[in-house]
């Protein structure tokens, strides 16, 4: 299981930088309050060369940091059609330069600063990214743009309690779900560790071929685990994952052994659980020549 966390992309920033255009310097109006009258359009996904020299010092503060930012300021717009993740980059620069990004043409409005980079989550609207000078720093950069849009929650999906009214896997609304461990109660363990599982599990069916291979991964922030079982009277695991820690990811790849039914447990060794999120394949055939006997796994 992994954090979930929001993640820069460093491979798309630096793809980005190499497609970097030239365009004018933003011109600032009268001292006393950030001006955007003439801010450079900037796209989701762009590069833009150009510099604050000589800029007009319209701002010397902002909202959202304490030190003083006593340089010109190149202002730059960007509009949103819907809620993204939304990257700024400044880099070229040699002096101490710094980034903010505003929903609004005013210095109050800053929601997020960076000394290179700013990271937030907006919606749609107009916004501003404002690059100044620390103590008056001027000089060239770059600012690229990385904006991907905000994935939707994967749906829920609730298990059983035990294998007697385990969910077939079958009946999820898609590849991807999302399960609260922490309203189950506690009914397995797996012999795979030398460990008890005392958190609650849920319990979902899956009905496979012989020879045909089920992938499913787990994320979650407390510490989860997960195992296959053929028999749950047996008590005994077909596979099994149980990383680390909270944050770490679990992860199986199970070939069928026999043609049925099989149990998939996903179980919490924290006892108060945590909401997790289980994204699983469709099985595939390891013979080719029974690709056409293989059913469709989702709807």
């Amino acid at each position: 299981m992994k954090k979930f966390a929001i993640v820069l992309l460093a491979i798309t920033l630096m793809a980005s930088m190499a497609m970097a255009k030239d365009k004018p310097n933003p011109v600032a109006g009268t001292r006393g309050a950030l001006d955007c009258s003439n801010a450079i359009p900037i796209g989701l996904n762009e590069s833009i060369n150009t510099n604050n020299i000589d800029l007009p010092n319209n701002v010397e503060a902002y909202s959202c940091v304490g030190w003083p930012e006593l340089a010109g300021e190149a202002v730059f717009e960007l509009v949103l059609d819907g809620e993204y993740v939304v990257n700024g980059l400044i880099h070229g620069m040699a002096e101490d330069l710094d980034i903010f990004f505003l929903d609004g043409c005013e210095e109050a409005n800053c929601l997020g600063y960076g000394n290179t980079l700013v990271t937030t989550i907006a919606g749609p609207g107009t916004y501003y990214f404002v690059v100044d000078g620390y103590n008056g720093a001027e000089d060239f950069f770059v600012l690229t743009t990385t904006c991907e849009p905000v994935a939707e929650p994967a749906p829920a999906f609730a298990g059983g309690e035990t294998c007697e009214d385990a969910v077939n896997i079958q009946n999820a609304p898609g590849t991807a779900f999302s399960v609260d461990l922490s309203t189950y109660t506690d009914e397995y363990d797996s012999d795979c560790f030398s460990w008890n599982l005392p958190g609650g599990d849920a319990v979902y069916a899956v009905d496979l071929n012989a020879g045909e291979n089920f992938s499913v991964t787990m994320d979650g922030p407390c510490d989860i685990s997960m195992y296959i079982m053929g028999d749950c009277a047996s008590g005994e695991s077909l596979a099994c994952s149980d990383n680390c820690c909270s944050g770490a990811q679990e992860i199986i790849n199970f070939e069928a052994t026999f043609t049925g039914t099989y149990y998939l447990v996903l179980d919490t060794f924290q006892a108060a659980g945590c909401e997790a999120i289980v994204n699983i394949d469709a099985p595939v055939s390891t013979d080719s020549a029974n690709w056409g006997d293989v059913k469709s796994m989702y709807r």
